[in-house]
């Protein structure tokens, strides 16, 4: 299913190139998940549980700051030049139902909760709410930084460089407040 959703994108993501490719008839295909949405799902969750192990292993540096930026820097790299079932799924959540968006909240816990520990330095007496709520500013400004990079073309520098920018009130207030 990933390889369809990278290969052919949403269009051309169906039960018949997923069945052939995968050497299975559609109705067995279909006796797995109740639907291509579950399918998609699952090609999804495997590629973001990856992703997230590089990632996590991409937020070196001496500070916060740094260890951020890196985290931008390697998100975007890879999701701007890696396979296309990212910028299909960056470009066409606005229209997932609120089932599916739910499904992918549990990911997106996981990256909250990366940045959360990568921004805790800034104000180590700070409350767990409030960490949790700048990494979803933080994570906010990312998927709005890849959507506008997707549409426009931006490069990964670029986009990098934008969200670091964009992140940075948020990093300023964590760290006036201690």
């Amino acid at each position: 299913a990933r390889t369809v959703l990278e290969t052919h994108g949403p269009r051309g993501f169906c039960a018949r190139a997923i069945s052939s490719l995968a050497g299975i008839s559609q109705g067995r295909l279909l006796q797995y998940f109740k639907s291509l949405d579950d399918v998609a799902f699952e090609a999804y969750a495997e590629w973001i549980n990856e992703e997230f192990r590089i990632r996590g292993a991409a937020a070196t540096g001496a500070t916060p700051r740094e260890r951020l930026a890196n985290l931008l820097t390697c998100g975007y790299e890879r999701d701007l030049n890696g396979p296309q079932v990212m910028r299909q799924i960056s470009r066409y959540s606005w229209f997932w139902p609120v089932e599916t968006e739910e499904r992918f909240a549990v990911h997106a816990d996981k990256v909250e909760g990366l940045i959360a520990a990568i921004l805790a330095p800034l104000a180590p007496k700070a409350e767990p709410e409030r960490l949790q709520m700048a990494a979803i500013g933080v994570l906010g400004i990312y998927m709005a930084v890849l959507r506008r990079s997707t549409v426009l073309g931006w490069t990964p520098s670029f986009a990098s460089a934008r969200a670091t920018e964009l992140c940075g009130p948020i990093l300023d207030g964590l760290e006036a407040k201690g």
